[in-house]
C-alpha cells in the first residue's frame, strides 16, 4: 500500500510513496486491519483532542501474535521510491497497539539517507585499517622467520591451514579473521630467543628447551599492550596449551583454553611434524594426522582434529608450497 493507506511490506524491499517523501519528515500512519483508514483516524483525532498522550495498550497475545505472523509488525531499513523516481532508504518501524477497544497499527518512517552515508564511510574506513593492520602483521611475520630459515614459511602455512580448519567447523567469519591474522604472528615471541637455539641442529638441552618454550609468553608479552578486535595474545599465549593440562606455559585445561588457539595449536602441530626441521628431517604428513588423531579429545580438541583430517583425507587439502602464487596470496 501507498503512504496515507497503511503498509504492509511483507517480504517486499521497497514501497512506492503515493504522496511524496519529504525530507526530515516522520510520518505516523495508524491502520486497523479489515478497517477503513479514515474511521481509525478520526477516532485518534478525537482521542488527541481530549488527550495528547495516547495510552496505548499491546493487545491480547493471540491477536498480537496473528498481526506478528502476517508481518505488519517489523524493524528494517527499505528504500521509498518517489513520484519522481528518486529512491530514499528510510527506516521503517511498525507495532501493533490496542486503542478505544481497536487493533490498530502504528507506522514510523524516517529518512536515514545521512546515516547510510555515514556507514558506507565507517565501512570503507574500517577496511583501509584492517588491510593496514594484516600488511604490518605480514611484515613482521616475515621479520621472526628471516631469523629462522629452517622454517621459513611455517607460519603462513600454519595460517593456511588454521583458516581452511575453522572455515571447515562453519566458525564466524569474525571469529575466522582473528584466527588469520593471529595464526601469522602465532611465534612472534621467538624474537626473544637467539638464533642459535633456533637453528642449532642437534637436541635442545632442558635450558635451551626451557628458553623456547618461553616464546610463548614472550608473544604475549610483545602483544598485551595492543587493542585488535580480537583476543589475539591469549590466542598467542595459548596455541601450545594442551586439553589435559600438558601443555606450557600455565598448564592450562579444555575448558580454560579459547577455541582459537585449540585451531591453531592442532594446524600448528601438523605442519611442524611434517616440515623439516634443524634437528630433524620430515616426519611426513600421514604421521602428523595419525599423530593428532591419536591424541583426538586428550590433547587436541575433537571437533578441530575432525575438521583437519577430513580436509587432508576427503577434501584434498595441501599445504601451499613457498614460493609459489597461492603462497604469495597468504
Amino acid at each position: 500500500h501507498g503512504v496515507g493507506r497503511g503498509f504492509r511490506v511483507h517480504g517486499r524491499r521497497s514501497l512506492v510513496a503515493g504522496v511524496g517523501i519529504r525530507h526530515e519528515v516522520q510520518l505516523d500512519v495508524l491502520h486497523r486491519l479489515e478497517e477503513p483508514v479514515e474511521a481509525l483516524l478520526r477516532v485518534a483525532e478525537e482521542r488527541a483532542a481530549r488527550d495528547h498522550q495516547l495510552p496505548l495498550a499491546v493487545p491480547d497475545g493471540a491477536a498480537h501474535q496473528a498481526i506478528v505472523d502476517s508481518g505488519f509488525v517489523r524493524y528494517e531499513d527499505i528504500d521509498l521510491v518517489t513520484k519522481g523516481g528518486d529512491r530514499i532508504p528510510v527506516e521503517f518501524v511498525s507495532n501493533s497497539y490496542a486503542l478505544d477497544g481497536l487493533t490498530v497499527i502504528q507506522c514510523n518512517i524516517r529518512e536515514i539517507s545521512a546515516r547510510k552515508k555515514a556507514e558506507v564511510s565507517l565501512a570503507q574506513e574500517q577496511a583501509k585499517i584492517a588491510k593496514q593492520m594484516f600488511d604490518v602483521i605480514d611484515s613482521l611475520s616475515n621479520v621472526i622467520e628471516a631469523r629462522d630459515p629452517y622454517t621459513a614459511g611455517h607460519q603462513k602455512r600454519v595460517t593456511n591451514l588454521a583458516v581452511a580448519i575453522a572455515q571447515e567447523m562453519k566458525l564466524a567469519p569474525s571469529m575466522i579473521d582473528g584466527i588469520r591474522f593471529a595464526s601469522q604472528i602465532h611465534d612472534i615471541g621467538k624474537v626473544s630467543i637467539p638464533t642459535e637455539i633456533l637453528t642449532k641442529p642437534s637436541a635442545l638441552n632442558p635450558l635451551e628447551v626451557a628458553m623456547l618454550r618461553n616464546h610463548a609468553q614472550a608473544g604475549y608479552d610483545i602483544l598485551k599492550p595492543l587493542t585488535f578486535p580480537w583476543p589475539v595474545a591469549s590466542m598467542i599465549l595459548q596455541h601450545h596449551e594442551r586439553l589435559d593440562g600438558s601443555g606450557y606455559p600455565n598448564a592450562l585445561k579444555e575448558e580454560d583454553i579459547c577455541l582459537e588457539a585449540k585451531v591453531i595449536a592442532v594446524a600448528d602441530t601438523v605442519e611442524a611434524m611434517s616440515s623439516d626441521r634443524p634437528y630433524r628431517p620430515s616426519r611426513g604428513i600421514e604421521a602428523a594426522l595419525d599423530e593428532i588423531e591419536s591424541q583426538r579429545g586428550q590433547l587436541y580438541d575433537t571437533e578441530v582434529v575432525n575438521a583437519c583430517l577430513d580436509l587432508f583425507r576427503h577434501k584434498g587439502y595441501q599445504f601451499p608450497l613457498v614460493h609459489t602464487p597461492e603462497y604469495r596470496r597468504l
